[in-house]
């Protein structure tokens, strides 16, 4: 008999795994509070179902609803509802991290985390190719049952290889780090050398061009996952650009220090659990730093700019 699958949030992962799971033959039922993504998900052929009827009726669920809602939902609805023997899979292990969630032994426990958002999961999905992802057995009842999640990771497309299985402080520190260093660094670095090279009097239009609106430089870094990072100039590149790039990488490394001091701070921050403090305070107003952030970086000549050059572009 088939095992019964629960998906908990519709979103951009919950959506790319419900599809794939029930075209790989699986029954899946969706728990979705009415949003636009439950329009989704009715769009998409799924009826919607109560979290509590889910959770009754699944042998195995998908925790894939924001981070910050998983401690009120394991203790108001998986504590009470789900199956003894039943398993429960984190696509992040954030609320583990900060113990939001405790481990109950009622439940297998798994990590199964893909490295890219759903929609391209969705499409790796469709044109039968492997996706990336990280997986731990947190906790299981019994030995045999990591075989669900081979079996789940199997139908999802999901490469498991031995060398990328963690466990979930190593997968959320790193997670993290990405998203409070790499990422707001790339951001920084466009924003910021549009702003420096507005003021010398370079045309707004042809600077946001050159530093990512033509999608050059995110498509030889999408392409160096396969080939490395310095290997992708060095194969594509001409003796100019290498050279002018070698030349700053030399500089950038007298300084590594210092940024070493950057990233080690990141990492004490999350460490410590002062980010995770920030960021309930931040629920707890309703994300209002965040909407201002957000609103202030809608109205900025740096979007609108780009704004107009895809017009030019369509």
């Amino acid at each position: 008999m088939k095992k019964i699958i629960g998906i908990f949030g519709y979103g951009s992962q919950g959506r790319a795994h419900a599809l794939n799971l029930r075209d790989s033959g699986n029954n899946v039922l969706i728990a979705n509070i009415e949003d636009k993504y439950q329009k989704r998900a009715k769009k998409d052929n799924f009826k919607i179902y109560t979290f509590k009827y889910v959770a009754q009726k699944a042998d195995i669920i998908f925790l894939l609803l924001p981070d910050h809602l998983h401690k009120t939902v394991y203790k108001d609805v998986l504590e009470k509802h789900l199956k003894t023997g039943s398993s429960i899979i984190v696509a992040h292990g954030y609320s583990l991290y900060f113990k939001e969630l405790k481990i109950s032994k009622n439940f297998n426990w798994f990590l199964l985390a893909p490295r890219l958002p759903g929609p391209p999961q969705r499409d790796l999905y469709l044109q039968k190719k492997k996706i990336p992802a990280f997986y731990s057995d947190i906790y299981l009842r019994k030995p045999e049952n990591i075989k669900i999640i081979k079996k789940l990771s199997k139908d999802l497309k999901f490469a498991l290889d031995k060398d990328m299985r963690t466990n979930y402080v190593e997968e959320t520190e790193l997670d993290l780090f990405l998203e409070q260093y790499v990422i707001p660094k790339i951001i920084f670095t466009f924003e910021q050398s549009f702003n420096f090279l507005k003021k010398k009097g370079f045309n707004k239009k042809v600077m946001i061009m050159d530093l990512y609106g033509s999608g050059e430089v995110a498509d030889q870094i999408y392409r160096a996952a396969k080939v490395g990072l310095h290997q992708i100039w060095q194969n594509e590149a001409s003796p100019t650009c290498r050279f002018g790039v070698m030349k700053s990488i030399k500089k950038f490394e007298k300084q590594k220090y210092k940024e070493f001091k950057l990233m080690d701070n990141v990492l004490k921050n999350i460490r410590s659990g002062d980010f995770n403090k920030e960021l309930n305070l931040e629920y707890r107003s309703d994300l209002q730093s965040l909407k201002k952030f957000d609103k202030k970086n809608n109205e900025s000549i740096f979007y609108k700019t780009l704004l107009s050059i895809n017009k030019v572009l369509k």
